[in-house]
């Protein structure tokens, strides 16, 4: 609602120009249907909707629909709020047949809540006498259409006299009449504040909707229906099928039903084809349509993954064997698309083939299609988490849990793991700058010492996001007998390969973390058998410091020259043990990939003729001694990669490729 205004004034201005009605139904509009035969729409609103409006809606009729809500940015200069920003007012809206003409109005108002009951009537019927006579031209209207208008309840006589919050209040207040038709009143019914699709709808790819619904309304489980037309079919108000066994609870003139669910996912015979979506959230509530920007389309050759995953992931593990990826999905964050091609981080790929809206839908489809068991995901917009992936992953089997980068920084993991398999018990996320606490975290007292030491690079190190993520998962499913606990971490370190230093810290935090909640857990179940699995994006090579730390688990920060060099106030060398303070536990990590594979490969020649970019092994799979890896699923060729240049691209979603491999819990 808060958009209602500039929607009105925007529409109002295209219509004044074109000469033709405005059908968005944030404002009032007339469907020229007779409530006796709701199936004859005007030939006006079967025109094409126009793209400044994004979506319309259907209102239940005999139904006035009341709440209170802060009153709109622009509509603020026309109501008297005292309050200011937050005050609130009195939002109603309700469909009204014109006498005679029997032309139904929508009717949206905003009052405020002092206001008297008869002074928001007479505002109504104005509204109603302005739309008729803008109308005019296209409809006959009788003069008498808006002559008596008379808002009345059963046995509240002195209605109209009340204030509009005390009408609001009122619960005993169940019915209106206006003239003769009589009304039934729901109060803060559930809404939907925005329905848009965003995203490009490709074949093979789940098309999903960006949708937002009011606060403080009474709990819901929308239901999405989608529907097929050709490019030029209009948007227009949906009518209930009354047809007994009916696919869709509802059908709109020129388009076909196809499915209902979260998602859809288009198919060849779409191609060319708009996708419109309905969001119903139940009886007495508004019924949202919005559809496609652009028609149905194809890549138009074999994704990056397809054959990966035809050859290797057709089905799950074998029995006894654990499926995992490791995958850092590119987030949109990142991504500075107002630049010039030639200024943007991957200026060989077209900016159609990095923004958001077409490398969601294939990365909804890739990420399911590896038939994995545990999946690790670094770099997943917040917009992706909240709007798009779970539901997917959840259709697919699986339970997910998101952990946000700290410093406010709108990315961060994700694990998935099949339900059916796992069951979370517990969850241990942390910002590594909080662990920097001598108190709470002793074994860190050699990393706290170091970072005193160097106001630099403590400055440095506590402005980094870096967070890592654990879960303990009950794995009871895959052993003969119970007690099978799987600690999952996940982490994505610092990217910058000059400071080495910074990521040998995290990474030695993040064991450090895994090494303590392990403990304790295993301390609190003596009888458990604990497994470990550790993956993310770390950034660093196999012969890098941090590959070093992690498979010693010690590691000399003077060994690496570069990082050491940069701090001249750390004197003498300084060495670094994963476990100084619980010997009781060995955490031993092994890689269970192929080190040799790629992982990134962004290598290519800028404009200025100087090689950029990066091609080798990034991400890694770490597993405890218990974990054995059965098979690693290899990376597709490098002829791939380098199609176009480099990734991402247009088949290739990321800059990353997946890890993937099947292991077995011992």
């Amino acid at each position: 609602m808060k958009y209602m205004w500039w929607l009105l004034r925007n529409a109002v201005r295209h219509c004044k120009r074109r000469g033709c009605l405005f059908p968005f139904s944030i404002s009032f509009f007339q469907n020229c249907a007779s409530r006796s035969d709701p199936t004859i729409i005007s030939s006006v609103m079967k025109r094409r909707l126009q793209r400044n409006v994004s979506y319309i809606a259907k209102y239940p009729e005999n139904v006035i629909m009341m709440w209170v809500g802060s009153v709109p940015r622009i509509a603020r200069k026309k109501i008297s709020c005292i309050g200011g920003m937050e005050e609130q007012s009195l939002h109603i809206c309700f469909v009204y047949c014109v006498p005679h003409s029997k032309t139904l109005v929508e009717i949206n108002l905003v009052r405020p809540l002092n206001e008297l009951f008869l002074q928001t009537c007479d505002k109504i019927k104005e509204k109603i006498s302005k739309f008729i006579h803008k109308q005019s031209s296209e409809v006959v209207c009788d003069e008498s259409d808006t002559s008596e208008f008379v808002f009345s309840a059963p046995g509240r006589p002195n209605l109209l006299l009340s204030t509009n919050e005390q009408v609001y209040k009122d619960e005993n207040v169940l019915d209106m009449c206006i003239n003769n038709d009589a009304y039934r009143l729901l109060r803060n019914p559930p809404r939907c504040t925005k329905l848009v699709i965003k995203l490009k709808p490709l074949v093979g790819c789940p098309l999903m909707a960006s949708f937002s619904l009011s606060e403080n309304l009474r709990k819901v489980e929308p239901s999405f229906h989608w529907y097929v037309g050709e490019p030029d079919a209009c948007l227009i108000s949906p009518v209930l099928n009354n047809i007994p066994g009916g696919k869709s609870k509802y059908t709109m003139d020129g388009w076909i039903y196809r499915s209902t669910g979260k998602y859809f996912c288009p198919s060849v015979e779409d191609i060319g084809k708009r996708i419109c979506v309905l969001l119903d959230m139940g009886a007495d509530t508004i019924v949202y349509c919005a559809d496609t920007d652009g028609e149905v389309s194809e890549v138009g050759e074999a994704l990056i993954f397809e054959e990966r995953q035809a050859t290797f992931c057709q089905e799950h593990a074998n029995s006894g064997n654990t499926r995992v990826i490791s995958y850092n999905v590119l987030a949109n964050l990142y991504l500075d698309l107002k630049l010039r091609q030639e200024d943007l981080h991957f200026p060989y790929c077209a900016k159609e083939y990095q923004n958001y809206d077409y490398r969601y839908p294939i990365l909804l489809r890739e990420i399911p299609g590896y038939q994995a068991d545990i999946i690790f995901l670094q770099e997943v917009d917040e917009r992706l988490w909240l709007r798009f992936l779970p539901d997917v992953m959840s259709s697919n089997g699986y339970d997910c849990y998101f952990k946000k980068k700290g410093m406010k920084v709108n990315e961060g993991l994700v694990i998935c793991f099949r339900r059916k398999q796992f069951r979370c018990l517990e969850s241990h996320n942390m910002w590594l700058p909080d662990l920097l606490n001598t108190g709470t975290y002793p074994e860190n007292a050699d990393i706290i010492g170091l970072l005193k030491n160097s106001d630099e690079l403590n400055a440095m190190f506590v402005s980094k996001p870096a967070v890592i993520q654990v879960l303990v998962l009950d794995s009871s499913s895959l052993f003969a007998k119970e007690n099978g606990i799987l600690l999952l971490a996940n982490t994505h370190l610092y990217f910058d390969p000059r400071f080495e230093i910074i990521k040998i810290l995290q990474a030695l935090l993040c064991a450090r973390w895994i090494v303590r909640v392990a403990t304790d857990y295993a301390n609190r179940n003596p009888k458990a058998k604990l497994h470990v699995l550790f993956a993310g994006d770390f950034n660093s090579t196999p012969d890098g410091a941090v590959y070093r730390l992690l498979s010693t688990g010690n590691i000399s920060v003077k060994s690496d020259c570069l990082a050491y060099s940069q701090y001249p106030k750390i004197y003498g060398d300084i060495n670094f043990t994963i476990q100084p303070s619980f010997p009781s536990f060995n955490l031993n990590l092994t890689n269970l990939g192929d080190e040799t594979q790629f992982t990134n490969y962004t290598r290519h020649y800028r404009y200025n003729g100087q090689i950029a970019g990066f091609e080798g092994c990034l991400d890694y799979i770490w597993g405890s001694a218990n974990v054995k890896v059965q098979k690693v699923i290899p990376v597709p060729p490098k002829e791939i990669a380098k199609k176009y240049v480099a990734l991402p691209s247009k088949i290739s979603p990321s800059d990353h490729l997946p890890l993937v491999c099947d292991i077995r819990l011992h």
